[in-house]
């Protein structure tokens, strides 16, 4: 099931939290990466160009020899050549061993070969050598959001911008954070001071546009997303998050044009061409939704990916097809057998329909063992022991999906249904009562009144 109450194109499931991905990497004319520091919506970051002017604090190596290593590391990590990149940074190291600069690339090495706690390390000793860069400072912080340790995150993106005010980096690195960890208000404020420091950015535009669609103010998001398009017009990303909030907003004829005008820079633009796919779903057109999703499929030839499949099967299932939407799961985990969310909608509609009860249950459990942090499908996995009339199995998963989020009000709704299976129905009553109270909405939300009803309990 789907927690959030938000349709899904094709895979229910709640983002997660931090994402440990990409790089670290240093040089004056570089700003600087960690990737993607945070989970985010986005299928590819917006540019981060070099910023027109050198964040404080920034220097390379004063020796030339040493300049020259640090460049031969960076040219070698760039093409994956990590043992030669090693030793030129051993070197540049050996000749001036108080420069900062191939010490972060070091880290960025060790993170690169999944080396944590020497990346650890070795940011240490970046940070000791030059306590007054900002980019040091910055890379810290997206270090330290990798790992989860959000609140250390925070404190050197907060430093990076207490030395350089200017450098627009660690204002976007915090909003992605705060976006990434439910605080989209305080991320919006980031990504306008991110605009302030740099009125030309396209990141900060598109990343406050995301921060207003959290918060459901859509026209305010739509003129962020329109603005980072303008800003960076030969790049679809934005035009593709343009077309989506369209598409929210009912005006479905325009958002088309928009996903076309991604399509146009970049023909070959996967997310463009499924945002078309939903907007058509959005606007009731589901014969052509489906039929365009066809066409994507049929440019993989043989080689569709499993999430193509998966929301085939999402289209089928919104139609009422559910032979249709069980075939497409079914295709999508002949692809990829480990592709949790069609293993997960596979066990919701066989509980649904009480139909191969044996089989959904084992696409339950392998659907939690593989992202074990999915409330959605500790969600289906107790739904499917309720098909099979294991009770206290179902009570059990769910009161350990509730002791991570106590107010989930999907999750309380379904522990009613068990405490009513039960025949507790004074539990039953404060489990429906809880999940109306928790001020959330839940497409259960019906349902669960008229059982408080029917148990003579009245909504507050």
């Amino acid at each position: 099931m789907n927690l959030s109450g938000e349709k899904s194109a094709g895979v229910r499931g709640i983002c997660g939290f931090l994402v440990f991905v990409g790089t670290i990497s240093v040089a004056l004319a570089e700003p600087v990466s960690l990737g993607t520091p945070t989970s985010s919506p986005r299928t590819a970051p917006l540019p981060d160009s070099p910023p027109a002017r050198v964040p404080k604090g920034s220097a390379l190596p004063k020796s030339p020899e040493a300049q020259q290593a640090l460049t031969e590391a960076r040219r070698a990590m760039a093409e994956g050549r990590l043992d030669v990149a090693e030793a030129a940074l051993a070197r540049a190291m050996q000749i001036e061993p108080t420069a900062y600069a191939p010490v972060l690339a070091s880290a960025d090495l060790a993170l690169r070969q999944s080396r944590v706690p020497d990346a650890n390390q070795r940011m240490k000793k970046a940070l000791a050598l030059a306590p007054d860069s900002a980019e040091v400072a910055t890379a810290a912080g997206r270090l330290a959001a990798g790992q989860n340790r959000t609140s250390e995150a925070e404190a050197q993106y907060r430093r990076a911008i207490k030395i350089d005010p200017a450098f627009v980096t660690p204002y976007l690195d915090l909003g992605e954070m705060q976006l990434a960890t439910g605080r989209a208000k305080d991320a919006e404020a980031s990504f306008r001071q991110a605009q302030k420091a740099d009125p030309r950015h396209a990141g900060a535009a598109f990343g406050l546009g995301r921060s207003l669609v959290a918060q459901r103010d859509l026209r305010a998001a739509q003129a962020a997303f329109d603005q980072a398009a303008n800003l960076d017009p030969k790049n679809p990303i934005p035009l593709v998050a343009l077309a989506e909030v369209q598409s929210k907003l009912g005006e479905s004829t325009r958002a088309l044009a928009t996903a076309d005008r991604a399509l146009a820079l970049d023909a070959s633009y996967l997310p463009a061409k499924l945002t078309r796919v939903d907007i058509l779903a959005a606007a009731g057109q589901r014969e052509p939704a489906l039929q365009e999703l066809d066409r994507v499929i049929a440019g993989y030839g043989a080689s569709a990916p499993a999430g193509l499949y998966a929301r085939q099967g999402s289209l089928f299932e919104a139609g009422g097809n559910l032979d249709a939407a069980m075939r497409s799961y079914r295709k999508a985990i002949e692809v990829d057998p480990k592709f949790a969310p069609a293993l997960n909608n596979l066990a919701w509609l066989s509980a649904v329909r009480r139909t191969d009860l044996d089989a959904a249950l084992s696409w339950a459990k392998q659907a939690v063992q593989l992202d074990p942090g999915s409330l959605n499908y500790q969600d289906t996995l107790a739904t499917v022991y309720l098909a099979r009339g294991d009770t206290q199995a179902a009570m059990t998963t769910l009161t350990q999906a509730l002791a991570r989020d106590k107010t989930q009000p999907t999750l309380l709704y379904r522990m009613g249904q068990a405490n009513e299976v039960a025949g507790r129905p004074a539990q039953a009553a404060a489990s429906y009562k809880s999940a109306l109270d928790a001020g959330r909405p839940f497409p259960e939300a019906d349902d669960a009144r008229k059982r408080l009803a029917a148990l003579g309990t009245k909504p507050q």
